[in-house]
């Protein structure tokens, strides 16, 4: 399995300084972005913890070398170098700091109980503070030379009672946890929201002290509990991500507006509307048919799915409620592209790619009844309010801001027909005289062609989806990429069928093959489990495994 960087996402890695390697024995050193194992374990802590509309209201200090922290996610960022250490901080208003990094500069401090006792006082109640050192577990003393010679190379070596020091310069704000009790590692005793990043191991990101709790699991449900509430009803509230306050606002007033009754009732309306429906567990035969019947009449097909990001997309044409809105179509921006102000910024192209896609599409997988009745008895501190809305927006807008009438020769099905085909693809495609690839995994068309016999098979590249790909910025998808993806999708012959996995743009490109002669399947995440990746929390992990086509597929760069 390919190993890549969590900060750039490069997979070269090189031997550290004077031939340094990691316990492990491997090249630590990142050869793109140069960053060690400490840089990443600390952006695999602020990954963790996913609470990015928490951090825009953050202002950041950054002290010491180059971290791995995302400078643009914070509010304001101020930076104190390593070469300051000596000096000490300067003089800041205490509870001013909702964020503290110190990086790889705190055992370089003549007097390191006085400075951090400091940093605590200026932090924030709810605020966090990132420490890295030098592991302090390999040795009982700190060995120090007195004052750090850096022509030289030599610091101070930390040693337990480095890590003492620590604790006692913090204990007026955050006490350590008892062993066996309270937050942080139970074992051990390690405590958050002081996150000590010395003491998680670079390869398996577990306690250094070997205690064998997950470090990150614990420093992420800790700071999420203590994190400031972001709306008055705690409305998401042990969620990604939660709403602000007039995005909370609106969404009561959008529950009461819009309740189960009136939601499960344009469900019935939108479903009853179409030609058939299959929905259910045995789904999966009759859509199989319908599709092996347009395959062999050369019959142009469009088969699409709508789920929680197209129906964020369609909550937005409602125009009722425009925090809301801004907040959904925020948070779906940044799962999809990387970028958080995209789809806000060209709502009404998102807006006109779905309802074209709906008008082209012979079939229609939206989300089942019985997701959107669970939606509402769901504790508001659980609900995932960005995925409700996209749930409940599909019916709420086709209902409401459209003529249902043009459903009555289409077929419904829902949202995860393309999981319920997965028993028959292979028989359907099989010795198919072509087959195209709309995807991110380039590997997936060879697969094909030798599984399923195809004669002739074509792959064109999208950009990967952003959580999928974990990077953090624009993946450049749209509009950068579309329209040369758009371009390239040119069916050799009347009724070839295409394989369309590229998130929510997939619907214009099935609309675009359809219009084009060709027959388009709108797979979604079920190119992800045939590459043995589990990209959704909800995905089963035994049908990962038992559909796989391709083990340990790398994420592509």
């Amino acid at each position: 399995m390919t190993v890549s960087c969590n900060i750039c996402n490069g997979t070269t890695f090189v031997p550290a300084q004077n031939n340094r390697l990691s316990r492990s024995r491997k090249p630590p050193q990142c050869g793109t972005c140069r960053s060690l194992e400490r840089h990443r374990i600390a952006r695999a802590v602020i990954d963790k913890l996913q609470l990015r509309e928490t951090f825009a209201h953050l202002p950041l200090l950054l002290w010491g070398e180059p971290s791995g922290i995302p400078k643009p996610w914070f509010k304001s960022v101020e930076l104190f170098g390593i070469e300051h250490a000596d000096a000490g901080l300067p003089a800041r208003q205490s509870n001013s700091l909702g964020f503290i990094v110190a990086a790889n500069v705190l055992h370089r401090v003549p007097a390191h109980r006085k400075t951090l006792a400091e940093l605590v006082r200026v932090m924030t109640a709810d605020g966090l503070m990132l420490l890295s050192y030098p592991n302090p577990t390999t040795r009982e003393k700190t060995e120090d030379w007195g004052r750090a010679d850096t022509a030289r190379r030599r610091l101070p070596r930390p040693g337990a009672r480095f890590r003492s020091g620590v604790r006692t310069a913090r204990s007026g704000r955050d006490r350590p946890a008892d062993r066996g009790s309270g937050p942080g590692h139970r074992r051990c005793g390690l405590a958050v929201p002081v996150v000590e990043e010395s003491v998680l191991d670079a390869q398996g990101i577990q306690c250094g002290n070997r205690c064998k709790n997950p470090g990150l699991n614990d420093v992420s449900a800790q700071y999420k509990r203590t994190a400031p509430t972001m709306n008055s009803y705690n409305l998401a509230g042990n969620t990604w991500w939660p709403p602000g306050q007039d995005a909370a606002d609106e969404y009561m007033q959008y529950a009461t507006a819009f309740d189960r009754d009136r939601c499960l009732r344009q469900y019935d309306d939108v479903v009853g509307s179409a030609a058939a429906s299959y929905v259910g567990n045995s789904a999966g035969g009759p859509i199989a048919a319908f599709l092996r019947k347009a395959i062999a009449a050369k019959r142009p097909a469009s088969l699409i799915r709508l789920g929680d990001a197209d129906g964020n997309v369609l909550f937005s044409g409602l125009d009722i409620y425009p925090h809301l809105t801004t907040y959904n179509l925020t948070k779906i921006s940044r799962i999809y592209f990387g970028s958080n102000t995209l789809m806000v910024e060209h709502k009404q192209f998102f807006l006109d790619t779905v309802m074209e896609g709906i008008a082209e599409a012979d079939l229609i997988g939206g989300p089942e009844r019985g997701t959107i009745d669970k939606s509402f008895s769901t504790d508001l501190p659980d609900l995932d309010v960005r995925g409700m809305c996209g749930m409940r927006g599909v019916y709420n807008y086709l209902a409401d801001a459209t003529d249902l009438a043009k459903l009555s020769e289409k077929t419904w099905a829902s949202t995860w027909f393309s999981r319920s085909l997965l028993p028959h693809y292979f028989n359907i495609l099989h010795k198919q005289p072509y087959l195209g690839f709309v995807t991110c995994y380039p590997d997936l068309e060879r697969v094909f062609r030798e599984k399923a016999e195809v004669a002739r098979t074509e792959t064109i590249l999208v950009p990967m989806q952003a959580s999928i790909a974990k990077v953090h910025k624009d993946i450049r998808h749209y509009p950068d990429a579309y329209p040369d993806i758009l371009e390239q999708l040119r069916p050799p012959f009347e009724g070839a069928v295409y394989i369309v996995a590229a998130g929510i743009l997939s619907k214009a490109y099935c609309t675009a093959i359809k219009r084009r002669g060709g027959i388009a399947i709108d797979v979604g995440s079920v190119a992800d489990v045939w590459m043995g990746t589990k990209s959704r929390p909800d995905m089963p992990k035994d049908m990962v495994a038992k559909w796989q086509l391709v083990a340990n597929s790398p994420v592509p760069s």
